[in-house]
C-alpha cells in the first residue's frame, strides 16, 4: 500500500494515467477508423521499402532501387524511416491477431502518437512544473482533429512526433555540452555610447526593411500581373530583337510550349527570391522595432549574442571524446531519422545551432559539426532513394517538397480554390476552426505571461525563444510565400506543439494563482471539455471537427472539408455487403480501390467516370460530398443512405433508375 502511494503521488503519475487511459482506449477503438485516402499505397511503400535491406541483391549486382518504392513511385519522395520501423511491429501483430495490416498500423500510429505526449510534456517541463506540463499535454491530446490523423494519419502524424523528439534532445544536447557559463560584465560608458550609434543605424535600416517587406507583401498580385504581361511581351517579342534572341536561347521550346508555362516558371522563381529576401527582410525590421521600443533590452540582446558567440569554441580543452560522443550520438541519430521522414527534418538542425550560439558559456563547435555528421549519415542509411546519388536526390526531393506540384480541388468557405491558389487567410482559419476553442486564447495568455516572465528574468529566454520561432517562422512563411495546401493543414501539424508549450505557461499560472487542487484541475477540465466531447460525438471521423466557431459539422457543411480522406468508405460499404447474394456492382467516383478493400465476396467495385455509360439500372454509385461532388454526380439518382455526423454527410450510396 505504501509504494502504490508512492507510486500516486509521483510527479509523472498523471501522465503515466493518461497514456495507459489513452492506449485502453485505442485497443478498443483502433478497429473502428477506415482506411485514409493516402494509408492503402503507402503501407505497401512500407512492405516494398524492406527489399533495399536484403543482402542477396547487394551481393549479386541485380539491386533495383526502384523496387523499394512499391507502386506508387512518387513514394521515393518520403523518407521511410517511420515505415521501417514499423513494420516488423505490424508483421509480428498480424502473425499473432489475424488482423489485417491495415488495421493493425492504425493501433502502431497511435501508439507512436502517446510518444509524442511523452516528449511534449517534457519540452514543457523545461519551463513549467509537472502539473502544467501534464495540462498542456492534456490539451494536446484532447484536440479531435489530431486524436483522429493519430490513427490514420502514418506521414504527418509521426513527424510531428519525431520532429518533438529530436528537437527536445537536440536542446538537451547543447545544455551538456555548454561549459562554464558565466554572467557578462556590466555595460562600461564605452559600450553604451557605440551602442546609441548602432542603435540608431539599426533603427534606419529596420524601417526601410519593414517598408520594403510591407511593399513586396501589399503588392504581392500587381507584382504577379506585371511579370506575366513582361513574360507575354518577351514571348511575343520578334525573334531578331534583342529580347527575343535572349528569350529563344534560354527556351529553345518557345515554338513547342505556351505562354502560360514559362509565366509560370518566371513567377515560380519570383516566389522563392521574394520569400528568400522577405526571409531577410522581416527579422531586420524586427530588429530595428526592437531597438527603438526597448533600448535596454535589445542592448542586453545584442551584448549576449556577441559574447556568446565569441566563446564558441572548435574544441574547448577538458572534453573528452567520449563525453561528446555521448551528448551528440542520440539526437544526431533522432535528427537523421526526422530527416528521413520528411525533408523539412533538418530544420530541426537549424534551431538547434540558433540555441548552440545562443548559449553563454564555452561550446564545442566540433561536436555539433559530429552531431550534423550522425544525422546525415542516419537519414542516408534510412532513406534508399538517396544512396544512387545522395546530393542530386535530395535536392530533387527537396525541390518537389517546396512546390508541392500536385493540384487538388480544395473547398474553403463555400468557394472552390485549386490548392495552388488558396487565399492568405486560409491556414489561420483552418487552425482557427479545427482546434478547440480554447486553444488560442490560452496560446496568447500564455505568450504574454512568458514574455512578462522573461522580462522579470523568473524565465531562461534562449530555448523558449527557440521553440516559438519553430511556430511563427512556418505560419508567416505560409501566409508569406502561399505553398499549395489542401486536406486542412495537416502537412504543418508539426507547427503545433509551440502552441501547447506556449499554453503550459498559461497553467502554470493557473497553478500559481490557484494552488488548490480542487479549482485548478476544475478549470483545466473546463479547458479540454469541448475537445473530449467532439471526440466522442464524432467517433471514428475525430478528425473532420470543427469547432463552434465554426458552427460545427452543421455550420460547415458545404463550406468546408469534412471527411476529405474518405475514410466512410468503410462504413458505407456495409449495407451494401448486406445484399452481397444480389451481386451489386457500385461505381465509386473517388479511389474505388479503396472501396474495394471494404467490399465482401459478390460486390462488384468499378471507377465511376461522369461520362460512362455503363451504367445499368440498378447499379449503385458511391460519392463523396469532398468539394460538393455528390451534388453534381447523378443529381437524378434517389440516394438510398449517407454516411455523416450532426448534420453533415460524408458519403452518400445512389442507385441508378
Amino acid at each position: 500500500m505504501k509504494k502504490l502511494r508512492q507510486f500516486v503521488n509521483h510527479p509523472n503519475f498523471a501522465l503515466i494515467l493518461l497514456i495507459v487511459i489513452n492506449v485502453l482506449v485505442g485497443l478498443f477503438t483502433f478497429q473502428d477508423f477506415g482506411l485514409s485516402w493516402d494509408e492503402p499505397l503507402f503501407y505497401k511503400y512500407a512492405d516494398a521499402v524492406g527489399y533495399a535491406y536484403t543482402l542477396a541483391p547487394h551481393l549479386d549486382g541485380s539491386f533495383d532501387v526502384t523496387k523499394t518504392y512499391g507502386p506508387d513511385e512518387s513514394h521515393r519522395m518520403y523518407g521511410p524511416a517511420y515505415i521501417l520501423a514499423g513494420r516488423g511491429l505490424v508483421y509480428l501483430a498480424e502473425n499473432l491477431t489475424g488482423l489485417d495490416r491495415g488495421t493493425l498500423w492504425h493501433a502502431l500510429n497511435f501508439l507512436f502518437f502517446q510518444v509524442g505526449l511523452v516528449f511534449l510534456y517534457l519540452l514543457c517541463r523545461r519551463w513549467v512544473s509537472h502539473w502544467a506540463a501534464f495540462a498542456a499535454t492534456l490539451l494536446f491530446n484532447t484536440q479531435p482533429l489530431l486524436w483522429g490523423h493519430a490513427f490514420i494519419n502514418p506521414k504527418d502524424i509521426p513527424f510531428t512526433v519525431m520532429f518533438t523528439v529530436a528537437l527536445y534532445y537536440g536542446l538537451r544536447m547543447v545544455d551538456r555540452l555548454n561549459r562554464d557559463e558565466t554572467p557578462l560584465e556590466p555595460v562600461t560608458e564605452a559600450e553604451a555610447t557605440a551602442w546609441q550609434n548602432r542603435r540608431r543605424r539599426l533603427m534606419r535600416w529596420g524601417f526601410a526593411a519593414f517598408v520594403l517587406a510591407l511593399l513586396m507583401i501589399v503588392l504581392n498580385g500587381a507584382l504577379q500581373a506585371f511579370l506575366r504581361g513582361l513574360m507575354a511581351a518577351v514571348y511575343a517579342a520578334d525573334p531578331g530583337s534583342l529580347w527575343g534572341r535572349a528569350f529563344h536561347a534560354v527556351a529553345e521550346d518557345a515554338g513547342k510550349v505556351g505562354v502560360d508555362y514559362y509565366a509560370g516558371q518566371l513567377i515560380r522563381l519570383y516566389g522563392y527570391a521574394r520569400a528568400a529576401l522577405l526571409v531577410l527582410l522581416l527579422p531586420l525590421a524586427a530588429l530595428g522595432g526592437g531597438a527603438r521600443a526597448w533600448p535596454q533590452a535589445s542592448l542586453r540582446f545584442w551584448r549576449g549574442v556577441g559574447g556568446s558567440l565569441r566563446r564558441v569554441q572548435f574544441w574547448p580543452r577538458g572534453l573528452t571524446v567520449g563525453a561528446m560522443l555521448r551528448a551528440v550520438l542520440l539526437p544526431g541519430i533522432l535528427l537523421g531519422l526526422t530527416a528521413s521522414i520528411r525533408v523539412l527534418g533538418p530544420v530541426v538542425g537549424f534551431f538547434v545551432l540558433v540555441y548552440f550560439l545562443l548559449r553563454g558559456g564555452r561550446r564545442p563547435l566540433g561536436a555539433l559539426l559530429v552531431y550534423a555528421g550522425i544525422a546525415v549519415l542516419t537519414m542516408f542509411l534510412t532513406w534508399p532513394y538517396l544512396w544512387v546519388d545522395p546530393l542530386g536526390n535530395f535536392w530533387q526531393v527537396l525541390r518537389h517538397m517546396s512546390s508541392n506540384p500536385l493540384t487538388v480541388l480544395v473547398l474553403f468557405g463555400g468557394q472552390e480554390y485549386t490548392s495552388m491558389a488558396l487565399p492568405h487567410t486560409y491556414l489561420p482559419t483552418m487552425m482557427g476552426l479545427t482546434l478547440t476553442e480554447t486553444v488560442w486564447p490560452i496560446f496568447a495568455a500564455g505568450l504574454v505571461l512568458a514574455g512578462a516572465r522573461m522580462l522579470r528574468k523568473k524565465m531562461d529566454w534562449r530555448d523558449f525563444a527557440v521553440v516559438m520561432v519553430w511556430f511563427f517562422l512556418f505560419f508567416i512563411y505560409v501566409l508569406i510565400t502561399q505553398p499549395p495546401m489542401y486536406d486542412g493543414f495537416r502537412h504543418f501539424f508539426f507547427i503545433l506543439p509551440p502552441v501547447f508549450v506556449a499554453a503550459g505557461i498559461f497553467f502554470q499560472a493557473l497553478a500559481d494563482w490557484f494552488p488548490r487542487a480542487p479549482v485548478r484541475w476544475t478549470l483545466l477540465a473546463l479547458a479540454v471539455l469541448p475537445g473530449i466531447l467532439g471526440i466522442v460525438r464524432l467517433h471514428p471521423y475525430e478528425y473532420a471537427f470543427y469547432n463552434s466557431y465554426a458552427g460545427g459539422q452543421s455550420g460547415i457543411f458545404r463550406q468546408y472539408e469534412t471527411d476529405y480522406w474518405l475514410t466512410c468508405y468503410a462504413e458505407a460499404m456495409q449495407p451494401l455487403n448486406e445484399r452481397a447474394g444480389e451481386s451489386p456492382v457500385v461505381y465509386v467516383l473517388r479511389q474505388p480501390a479503396l472501396a474495394a478493400v471494404y467490399a465482401a465476396d459478390g460486390v462488384e467495385v468499378r471507377p465511376y467516370k461522369p461520362t460512362d455509360d455503363s451504367m445499368q439500372p440498378g447499379d449503385y454509385l458511391l460519392l463523396t460530398t469532398r468539394t460538393n461532388r455528390d451534388l453534381t454526380s447523378r443529381p437524378e439518382a434517389p440516394v438510398l443512405w449517407t454516411v455523416g455526423r450532426e448534420g453533415a454527410l460524408y458519403c452518400v450510396m445512389k442507385q441508378v433508375q
